[in-house]
């Protein structure tokens, strides 16, 4: 889609999780980007608000398809917040923020395209490890999470928040649990003998999704 040179201008960006297919911890897609500004680095999909667009929503999975090949339905789309940018290089952008309310399959296969020239599942583990993010993109990343995991395992598991000292981060042969991502990013904590439970709910979750996707065709 070419860029808008006029006004103050819209965005829509997308934070897409899923545990991984080894259920040793979350990840998320990264597009490389094909075009300036910041061309060749990472980033999150998205891209701008179409006049056609009936919704936010229907940018927001528009640009998602475009990139990354996935198709997601409306209703999986959340709104975290909006936020201006002014700082942008081709001019002043209001940026509608959005997350997943669910995480995708581990199996979900991914395919560049558009703006983007290649598009990868990274591990959010550690955010420091990921490469430099275009624009204040790291920031989003960490806004959107925030309210992915709070949302996702207490709705998964009706937990309350507990103290972090009241939880061990490591599980009985000293390793981390794929539960550090809620851990690092909320200062809340999911106990290691909830692992099985909260894997077991994915899978189901995830069976119960491509059902439905087979039920849509």
């Amino acid at each position: 889609m070419s860029d808008q040179a006029q006004g103050v201008l819209v965005t829509v960006d997308v934070v897409i999780p899923r545990l991984s297919p080894s259920h040793s911890g979350w990840e998320v897609v990264l597009i490389q980007r094909k075009k300036e500004p910041y061309k060749g680095s990472w980033a999150l999909p998205g891209g701008h608000l179409d006049i056609d667009d009936p919704l936010l929503e229907v940018a927001a999975q528009r640009e998602v398809k475009e990139e990354t090949g996935l198709d997601i339905p409306l209703h999986m789309f959340q709104q975290v917040q909006t936020l201006q940018d002014f700082e942008d290089p081709r001019g002043k952008y209001v940026c509608l923020l959005y997350v997943l309310s669910q995480p995708l399959s581990p199996e979900a296969t991914i395919e560049a395209g558009d703006d983007a020239s290649h598009v990868q599942w990274y591990s959010i583990e550690n955010l420091q490890e990921l490469p430099e993010l275009a624009f204040n993109h790291i920031k989003l990343l960490r806004m959107a999470l925030s309210q992915f995991f709070t949302s996702y395992y207490h709705e998964a598991l009706k937990l309350e928040k507990i103290n972090a000292s009241q939880c061990e981060v490591k599980n009985a042969s000293g390793t981390r649990c794929p539960n550090t991502a809620y851990w690092q990013y909320n200062s809340l904590a999911v106990c290691p003998v909830h692992i099985q439970s909260i894997t077991g709910k994915r899978k189901d979750q995830a069976a119960n999704y491509q059902s439905e996707e087979r039920s849509m065709a």
